[in-house]
């Protein structure tokens, strides 16, 4: 066994020289395409891939690599889940337009500023504008890999993000006035993803190794938080971290325990057996309980996934209505803090094109 990751292997090939597998991966989200030593070891993106590319083919005796990319435009819609007015059964609203694609849009603390991906400039990069939606302003100038989840610090002066622009995937921070970006999982690992801030913004939560961990911005020492985490969010309030772990392959339950818990051992404790995600994003705490996505109903180029809510005084899920017209395989929501608006990315148009790189740099 050369790999051991969780997620979708979509194509692989050998380089020339037979020493390395190069083969299109997917941990949920966008597919990107790596290198791995025929022996084993940690992979590293191939330069100058692009995000959802699959299916890798190299030349028998030369440094071209081809593979298919699926081209797509996407815009960010708003939807409502009110039943005071129909809720998901009335129509959306097209929030966030562009001729590429705008994903991953999330709000700052107060919902005045918002952060999201898009490749309008010719690359992922990360976005802001205000609520009113004036001209957005470009706050990265990465130009290769993939770029998502632009998460902003409680005092709005930075974000978390991941990206893999440096070859693996890792959780990174930049001002959100643009500057210079820090690896804030560390150079010692890598594969590192879904990173979130503590409420005080003192310290960052993300998934390695199988883990969550924490680590504290001011002296970069990293603590093994629980085995399986995936995503984690503070809970102040309640002295609570909630955390998405994985159970299955492709299925997430909703885990909770106090916050000075130090054993990454206690699994802690489960929120409601009756809540299972196929993705460990995607889930709001709001009015005493959880908002989240649900499983496929359709699977095909258009994704269509339940919306649900599930009470915590009940101990009862609510079918709240279907988000269709998801992107294939990656899509990352946001939810109004009141609760009465989710926002989704909706694929407008899709196709498929076979790329080919010349002279590959390390094949």
């Amino acid at each position: 066994q050369i790999t051991a990751e969780v997620g979708h292997i979509m194509g692989i090939t050998w380089t020339p020289d037979s020493q390395k597998i190069i083969y299109a991966f997917s941990q949920g989200g966008s597919s990107l395409i790596y290198a791995v030593d025929r022996e084993g070891g940690i992979p590293s993106g191939v330069p100058g891939v692009g995000p959802r590319a699959s299916f890798p083919s190299m030349a028998a005796n030369a440094s071209v690599l081809a593979y298919v990319t699926n081209q797509s435009s996407q815009d960010i819609w708003r939807f409502s889940v009110s039943p005071k007015i129909n809720g998901l059964k009335s129509a959306g609203y097209n929030f966030l337009h562009s001729s590429l694609n705008d994903y991953d849009l999330l709000f700052n603390k107060d919902e005045t500023l918002i952060s999201f991906i898009s490749d309008r400039s010719g690359t992922a990069e990360i976005w802001t504008t205000d609520a009113e939606r004036s001209p957005p302003i470009k706050v990265t100038n990465i130009e290769s890999g993939y770029v998502f989840n632009p998460v902003w610090s409680p005092d709005n002066e930075h974000f978390l993000f991941t990206s893999t622009h440096l070859g693996g995937i890792d959780v990174f921070s930049i001002p959100t006035q643009g500057g210079a970006i820090m690896d804030v999982s560390g150079d010692d690992v890598t594969s590192c993803l879904i990173g979130t801030w503590s409420a005080d913004g003192k310290a960052v939560y993300y998934m390695a190794l199988g883990s969550i961990w924490r680590r504290d911005i001011e002296t970069g020492e990293a603590t093994e938080i629980v085995k399986d985490g995936w995503q984690a969010i503070e809970q102040p309030e309640e002295n609570q971290l909630y955390y998405s772990r994985l159970i299955d392959s492709g299925k997430w339950q909703l885990y909770r325990r106090e916050l000075n818990e130090a054993n990454p051992e206690n699994p802690g404790e489960l929120v409601s057996d009756k809540i299972t995600l196929p993705m460990p994003v995607n889930w709001f705490l709001r009015h005493g309980g959880i908002y989240y996505l649900g499983d496929d109903i359709a699977q095909s180029v258009h994704i269509s996934k339940n919306f649900n809510f599930y009470d915590a005084k009940t101990d009862e899920v609510v079918e709240l209505g279907v988000i269709e017209n998801l992107p294939q395989l990656y899509h990352m929501l946001e939810m109004s803090d009141d609760g009465e608006f989710v926002y989704a990315p909706q694929l407008i148009d899709e196709n498929r094109d076979i790329i080919v790189i010349e002279q590959v740099q390390g094949l």
